[in-house]
């Protein structure tokens, strides 16, 4: 379940403190979790990173204490306490503004873990890119459409 809301939320990057909250309590009223399980069921989905992210936020925001183990883990990972130090710095100093679209973009390429996973997500994303701007232009173009209109019949 930790890695399902980790997953998620680092979906929608981390945009609201509610997010770390959840994380924090279910890894309070789970005190039985099987830790190794969880890291080795991540490990397996190649998404340790973005739960590394999230039990960095919840400890460095919350003071979650999480496994010696799990933290000496989590240490060795400099992107992942990167990340999550980027997330902190936009809901703390930005007042949990949204990221942009090439702030999601890096965001979500550095939480890849391999070269395929990365070039997979590039893929994606340029399509996704592409996709927004189309659409943004074909709405830009739509609303000329009855200024020109208007246009057209001023010079009638």
């Amino acid at each position: 379940m930790n890695l399902f809301l980790c997953t998620n939320y680092a979906k929608d990057h981390w945009t609201q403190l509610k997010m770390i909250c959840d994380i924090a309590r279910l890894i309070h009223c789970r005190s039985e979790l099987d830790w190794k399980q969880v890291i080795n069921y991540a490990n397996s989905l190649r998404r340790i990173r973005t739960l590394f992210v999230g039990l960095f936020l919840v400890q460095n925001i919350l003071g979650v204490k999480l496994p010696q183990e799990i933290y000496e883990k989590m240490q060795k990972d400099e992107v992942a306490k990167s990340l999550s130090e980027q997330v902190q710095k936009r809901l703390f100093q930005n007042q949990g503004c949204d990221p942009g679209i090439l702030e999601k973009t890096f965001f979500n390429l550095k939480l890849r873990e391999t070269l395929q996973d990365k070039a997979r997500y590039t893929r994606f994303s340029s399509t996704k890119v592409l996709e927004q701007f189309n659409n943004k232009a074909h709405s830009f173009i739509s609303g000329l459409k009855p200024i020109t209109q208007k246009l057209i019949n001023y010079r009638k």
